[in-house]
């Protein structure tokens, strides 16, 4: 409130016992120099109002500075460091929504990869034996006794289809499926729906065998 009433004093009655009296009022810490910058700063914030009711900073330097106590080089660096300020602001708010906007494109990306994944671990069909997969047609459920049997990863759906009496061979101690990396435990046969039996099978270490997918 002091310095408001200071700063009026000096532009609308400028008496110089008045002004004085008036700064000796302040604390004595502050000093002349602390105190012209206090009043200056009331002056920039009065040309401002002026200048934002003109229309904003497009509309140019105002008349009424001089009434303020302000030089037209005072006024017009006053705008310029307005119209600097401004600028830095937009930017830092165009870099900040750019920012967002490239954060929201990589999540993007990554859940569509993510999505991607999934359905092809859902639909993924490997067939043994060289076989090509028939566009189509519909997909094996169960297989004939004297066929193939076809055996499914419980972990992401890979399906398999073995010939009969190969499962010992295929299914060897050190199988991982080959989407997941499961092992030949998460192998369910779809047709009986246990995991891989091997009834019958011979000893991994004795049996050498590569494995045709």
């Amino acid at each position: 409130m002091l310095g408001k009433l200071l700063w009026l004093t000096e532009r609308c009655y400028p008496d110089p016992a008045t002004v004085k009296a008036l700064r000796g009022r302040f604390p004595k810490s502050y000093g002349d120099e602390i105190i012209d910058v206090l009043q200056n700063t009331l002056t920039e914030e009065a040309y401002k109002a002026i200048i934002i009711k003109a229309g904003g900073l497009e509309a140019g330097l105002q008349p009424g500075y001089n009434k303020l106590g302000m030089s037209q080089s005072d006024a017009q660096g006053y705008l310029d460091r307005l119209i600097e300020e401004d600028r830095v602001k937009r930017e830092d708010a165009a870099a900040k929504e750019a920012e967002k906007e490239e954060a929201a494109r990589v999540e993007a990306i990554r859940q569509l990869a993510i999505d991607g994944r999934k359905k092809k671990g859902a639909a993924g069909q490997i067939k043994t034996h060289g076989e090509d997969e028939k566009k189509d047609e519909p997909k094996k459920v169960e297989s004939s006794d004297d066929g193939e049997s076809e055996y499914e990863c419980t972990q992401c759906g890979m399906t398999l289809f073995v010939a009969k009496g190969r499962e010992f061979k295929f299914f060897g101690d050190d199988f991982k499926c080959g989407q997941c990396g499961a092992g030949k435990e998460f192998m369910r046969n779809n047709k009986t729906g246990k995991p891989v039996e091997l009834t019958g099978a011979k000893p991994a270490t004795t049996t050498k065998y590569r494995p045709t997918i």
